[in-house]
């Protein structure tokens, strides 16, 4: 127990409380929001829900990618005193990454509405949001990764309210609809992100000596190519896991309809709240922690050893939570509508937190700087994925894509599993 007893030091327990106390709030904050949004009813909450994919793949391909080269080398640097290099970096970054999503989705927006759609202001609001959602993502990283944890806290906590408060006011102004619910975000994320902007430019240290234009140039260049390099696989893995995770709300629009997807997504979003939330707290605490005590050579076999057994341990209990109590949980954050298939839930836990276990058993690689080991277990779980989805979803309806989940990350479990096995075994030589 000794390293666990180390890491749970000042400040790593403050920061552990501030992690604690930011996922809670935004835990009960983020409770009220899907009450809030499922009064759109089943069929508005289903288009809100493949708005929310759009997003997430935006993040799987571009921003996602980036953010974990951003993350793993950046103690590098700051231990050769280029901290505020390798921000800047980070910066242009997202500057043109933004550019470069508005440059190509805004004639995708003029092509849909020629071909029939109603408003094309609502093709750019989603745009905007894409962005802006991406890029508030982006920050919340590298905050943590500086170990800026009170600061991620109040301003996730701040967002989560501005959401809270504005979709109450809609609501009691009227009906209220997917574009309305996204306007409210987008308010919220740009008031977020301009303030996570100014936060992470003033908390990271200054360079530790002047450097010459030259030197400054070829340090940057330095920093994007292994940034890049360490990224690329995490952009193929990121398409595939998309796939993996997102096919299925797309699956059930083709095949069922778009209040199905409602009901569908508000169970995943209820998985997200119980199980993908609090173990991306705990992937938040141990990463950093990790990755800084082995650029220092430290022993981290027990801290990876915690953290995966933290992420099985809120598995465990969302499932049986969710086995007890479903249908109650269901209604609690929304109404009737959303319980036909309330039965399914325990399943869709159990599945969710197979696909956490393995994402942290991928921090293997991450260690070792060969993210690229686990792009085929990617490639085959998200073709897999959509293939099972199709099947059982076509065949069984919203049930079959809780058993389609299930298998496919047992599937992914098990490849992760035997890739670390072959690769690495030896991976955890850290000086004691």
């Amino acid at each position: 127990m000794k390293s666990l007893k180390n890491v749970l030091k000042h400040p790593s327990l403050s920061e552990l409380a501030w992690i604690i106390i930011g996922q809670v709030s935004s835990l009960a904050l983020g409770f009220i929001s899907i009450k809030l949004l499922s009064t759109m009813g089943t069929e508005e909450f289903g288009r809100y829900a493949l708005v929310l994919t759009l997003a997430a793949l935006l993040s799987a391909f571009l921003y996602g990618p980036a953010d974990q080269g951003f993350i793993r080398h950046y103690y590098d640097y700051l231990n050769l005193g280029l901290s505020k290099t390798y921000i800047r970096v980070f910066f242009r970054f997202l500057k043109n990454a933004g550019l470069l999503t508005f440059v190509l989705f805004i004639p995708l927006v003029f092509v849909v509405y020629f071909l029939g759609a109603e408003k094309i202001s609502a093709g750019i609001i989603i745009g905007v949001y894409l962005i802006l959602s991406s890029v508030s993502n982006s920050f919340t990283s590298m905050l943590n990764t500086i170990r800026q944890r009170k600061m991620n806290a109040i301003v996730l906590i701040l967002e989560r309210s501005i959401i809270v408060v504005l979709l109450y006011l809609a609501v009691r102004s009227g009906n209220l609809t997917s574009i309305e619910a996204i306007v409210i975000i987008l308010f919220s994320l740009v008031v977020v992100v301009c303030l996570k902007g100014f936060l992470l430019r003033k908390r990271v240290p200054e360079d530790d000596t002047v450097q010459s234009t030259e030197s400054f140039k070829s340090n940057q260049k330095e920093i994007h190519k292994k940034v890049i390099k360490f990224s690329i696989p995490f952009a193929i893995w990121g398409v595939m896991g998309w796939l993996q995770s997102n096919s299925d709300r797309w699956i059930i629009e083709h095949y069922l309809t778009t209040s199905d997807v409602g009901v569908f997504a508000i169970m995943l979003a209820l998985t997200a709240y119980m199980i993908a939330t609090p173990s991306g707290a705990i992937g938040q605490f141990f990463q950093p922690i990790i990755y800084q005590k082995h650029a220092s050579n430290n022993n981290i076999k027990k801290l990876i050893t915690y953290f995966i057994i933290s992420i099985i341990g809120i598995g465990l209990f969302a499932t049986a939570v969710s086995f007890f109590f479903g249908e109650k949980i269901i209604l609690l954050v929304s109404n009737h509508n959303f319980t036909t298939y309330w039965h399914i839930l325990p399943l869709l836990c159990i599945g969710i937190g197979f696909f956490q276990v393995a994402q942290a058993l991928t921090i293997h690689g991450a260690i070792k700087k060969t993210p690229q080991i686990y792009i085929m277990p990617k490639i085959v779980s998200g073709v897999f994925a959509v293939l099972s989805n199709i099947f059982f979803i076509s065949k069984m309806g919203i049930p079959g894509a809780a058993i389609s989940i299930c298998i496919t990350n047992i599937l992914y479990l098990s490849l992760v599993a035997f890739v670390n096995k072959r690769h690495c075994h030896k991976s955890l030589y850290i000086k004691s």
